[in-house]
């Protein structure tokens, strides 16, 4: 990790009507192709654009999926939110994130409004699980910042607990998805649910630097779908996560989703898993390299 100085936020707004604009800065930037950005950067602001969305009364989003279409460039995105289906209580929208005209992402979102219910104290299936103390922060835990650039690994802070003996971390976003704005409780959440199938490979990594040079695959996300009763308390989200691969080229990813008050949600991936041969360049310096 360099030490020069990195930009104050993720993006820049340019043009906020009627369709928004954003500048990537170098936190936006993938850690494997230097001139795309991260997935995790592209689904936030997907989400950002999708919780502002005016409504006649208060909402929360409930389900949000990010669907990857291809990655975007190091360059302005642009973003655009339409209705699905307008309700009193229930509404679905879709964003869609382009660049130069060519659509490169889209997510839908389900949104509930906000109302009061009586519930029992501790339903059994919500009731606060068991969370550890933040932990030291875990060093180097990206390997591999876009070839010598900022990558969207230094506006995160990741911290496992003890010793990540089992694949959960607390994450915290450091800094403004879009400067001027404090990163929203639902930016935070999909900015860190995109670490849901990474949490189990960095753990493994931690243990055993011949991790990346042992494996003989890969795996991407194409996609990352929320799902959430309640929005984050806090800056810290804790993910517990687990993984799953078939020969046959598929993967699956889920986590557990709290804060220090408890559960509130839960994330899932689908996984495209392919052979080192259709790696792409810095994943294979990274795993030839001593870790």
């Amino acid at each position: 990790m360099n030490d020069r100085p990195h930009a104050e936020a993720i993006y820049r707004c340019v043009a906020d009507s009627p369709i928004a604009t954003f500048e990537p800065s170098g936190l936006a930037r993938g850690p494997w192709y230097p001139n795309t950005q991260h997935g995790g950067a592209v689904g936030a602001l997907l989400a950002r654009s999708l919780e502002r969305h005016p409504s006649p009364s208060p909402m929360q989003v409930t389900r949000i999926s990010v669907d990857l279409l291809q990655a975007a460039p190091m360059a302005r995105v642009t973003v655009r939110v339409d209705p699905l289906r307008k309700g009193k209580n229930v509404e679905f929208l879709e964003a869609q994130l382009c660049a130069d005209g060519a659509l490169m992402a889209r997510a839908t979102a389900l949104r509930m409004a906000v109302g009061q219910v009586e519930l029992p104290e501790n339903p059994e299936d919500l009731a606060p699980k068991p969370l550890r103390t933040v932990a030291d922060p875990l060093p180097n835990f990206s390997w591999s910042d876009g070839q010598g650039n900022d990558a969207l690994h230094h506006a995160i802070e990741l911290r496992p607990v003890a010793e990540f003996e089992e694949p959960s971390a607390w994450i915290r976003v450091r800094l403004p998805l879009v400067s001027g704005d404090p990163p929203s409780a639902l930016e935070r959440i999909a900015l860190a649910a995109d670490f849901t199938y990474s949490l189990p490979l960095l753990r493994r990594m931690h243990h055993d630097s011949e991790t990346l040079r042992q494996r003989g695959f890969m795996a991407i996300n194409p996609e990352t779908t929320i799902h959430l009763h309640r929005p984050l308390r806090g800056e810290w989200l804790f993910l517990e996560s687990d993984v799953g691969y078939d020969e046959r080229g598929a993967g699956t990813a889920s986590a557990r989703l709290s804060d220090r008050h408890g559960v509130l949600g839960r994330a899932s991936q689908s996984l495209l898993v392919r052979s080192l041969e259709n790696s792409p360049t810095a994943w294979i310096s990274a795993r030839e390299a001593t870790i």
